[in-house]
Order: C-alpha cells, then structure tokens, then sequence
C-alpha cells in the first residue's frame, strides 16, 4: 500500500515511516525543514516538503496514495503555528487534500483527554480536528495516544535531564498524579495496523502503556534506569507550582511548564487500553523494558552520555 505521512520528520513521524517500510508497504512522506529528508534512506520511503496550511501543495504530495497518516501537531503556540492554525484548519487541509487525491484511508493521531480533559485551547482544537475527521467522508480512524516516550522525543529528553541534575526532584504536590506512557514503538505498530484492519474504520481508540503509574514513581524508574540510583523526589505545593507556572508564561520564552500544561496533567485519567489491544493484537510494551532498550541512545539525546 502506498501511504501519505504528514509530519513525518518528527518524533512519532520516524518511527511510523520506519515500521511501514517495515512492513512492506511504500511511503510518502512529509517533512517541513528540507533537512528531515535526510533522515529516511529505505528505497520505499519517498519525501517531499510540504506544510500542512498549504491545501494545494498536500494535494499534490497526496496523489498516488491510498491511505494517509496525519501524525502533525503541536503542544504550544509560536508565531503562525497556532492550534487553530495546526491542528484544525491543517488537518481540514489534509482530509481535503484526501479527497481530492482518492486516498480513501485516513488514520489521524489526536490526543488523550480530548472529551473529557480541562477546557483548554490545545485539547479543543484536537477535538475540533476529530470533528472534521469524522465529518470527511474517509474511511477514518482516531487514535488518542497517551505520552509517548521514546528516545528523540522532547519530553523524555526534558526528563532525562531533570532526574540527571543534582537534587532532588521537585513534584506537583504530592506527586500523584497519573499518567500512562506508551512506548513511541508501539504508537507505530498501532498507526501501521489501523491501515490493513476493516474492523477499524469509523472508531476512536484510546492509546496507551500497559502501567498506571504516580509521576513520583515515573522520575523513580527514569533515574534508576538511567542513572542506576535512587532519586530523591520533594513535593512542592501545588498553589505554589500554579503560581509558578503563571510567572514563567509570562516572563520565559519556552517556561518548564505552562498553566494548561499544569490543568491537563492534573486532570489526567488512565485510558482503558483492552479496545486497542484487542483491535491491534497487541501487548504494549512495559516503561522500564523500553527503557532500558535506548537508554543510552536517550543520554546521548539528553547529553548525559
């Protein structure tokens, strides 16, 4: 099958482009900096840059293909590259583009807490591009991951470095908080299978790791893998964190962390992974097993090598 990938140069784009190739089938793939073309070499794998505000030049790079993953997405505003801008007119753009190529098949790449997180810009506009997904008249697929880890991808490399620093770590009250990290492998394996699986057009699946885990014990497994010790964690209170967040948003031009940030985080629910396991024959793949498979291609990423 020959696919369309948007936003195909960054983190989660490499490894979809990856195992498709894998897979055998041919891929087209959209890169923004003329730089990301480097970064494919299998004779199967095609780049053409491209900007998804750009409805004609999508069309174009399209055409050909008989399916497409829109994998491109932001989780802050800079200049023109607003959510309204990305995520919904840019996948309005795509799903036209679809259309007018014949690519048929659509599987989009939303986000987990869409329909049920804090009413902040970042997750309404996911939910405003699920709408015009829904409404395309592809056959189409939703897959809301939950934080994908990996090691090129911002935010463990952002870890990394913060359980590496001497001291201890500071958390969000006590800590507790929830989250699901799902391997950016697995991520791939879902997008590739939603291609060649019926059964899943027309269906919205919640994408996450095999463990529920506090971030306290998140930071824990980080440094024992990483740093092969013990971390000590310190609660901060979290009217002070609030506080903090609001001060940086203001005064630092790329803050540790933004008052949205904050909201989604402490809202966050674990997802209930048997629909996509079941749909996807697969077994997600443990935090600390992949860990320990590219912790040191993370600690050269995080220059802690």
């Amino acid at each position: 099958m020959k696919v369309f990938v948007t936003g195909a140069g960054g983190f989660v784009g490499r490894s979809v482009v990856a195992r498709l190739a894998a897979e055998g089938h041919a891929v087209r793939a959209l890169v923004r900096p003329p730089s990301a073309r480097a970064l494919f070499r299998a004779e199967s794998v095609e780049t053409v840059e491209g900007d998804v505000a750009d409805r004609a030049g999508l069309t174009a790079a399209a055409r050909g293909a008989e399916a497409a993953i829109h994998l491109v997405g932001i989780l802050r505003e800079r200049g023109a590259d607003t959510f309204e801008a990305v995520h919904v007119a840019g996948t309005e753009n795509v799903a036209a583009a679809c259309r007018a190529a014949g690519a048929r098949r659509l599987v989009y790449v939303s986000a987990l807490g869409v329909g049920r997180g804090p009413d902040v810009p970042y997750l309404a506009s996911k939910a405003a591009a699920e709408e015009h997904v829904r409404g395309s008249g592809l056959d189409w697929t939703i897959l809301r991951p939950s934080i994908i880890h990996g090691p090129r991808g911002d935010f463990m490399v952002a870890m990394a470095r913060m359980v590496a620093r001497p001291g201890p770590v500071p958390l969000v009250g006590s800590g507790r908080q929830t989250i699901q990290p799902v391997w950016v492998e697995d991520v791939a394996r879902v997008c590739a299978g939603a291609l060649v699986r019926e059964g899943t057009i027309g269906r919205t699946y919640d994408v996450g790791g095999p463990e529920v885990m506090h971030l306290a014990t998140f930071y824990r497994t980080l440094a024992r893998v990483l740093l092969r010790r013990a971390k000590w964690c310190v609660p901060v209170p979290t009217v002070l964190v609030r506080l903090g967040a609001r001060v940086a948003v203001r005064l630092l031009k790329d803050p540790p962390v933004t008052p949205d940030e904050l909201a989604m985080l402490l809202a966050a629910r674990p997802c209930d992974i048997r629909p996509m396991c079941e749909a996807f024959d697969l077994e997600p793949t443990a935090l600390e097993t992949a860990l320990a498979l590219y912790a040191g291609e993370l600690k050269t990423a995080a220059g802690l090598a």
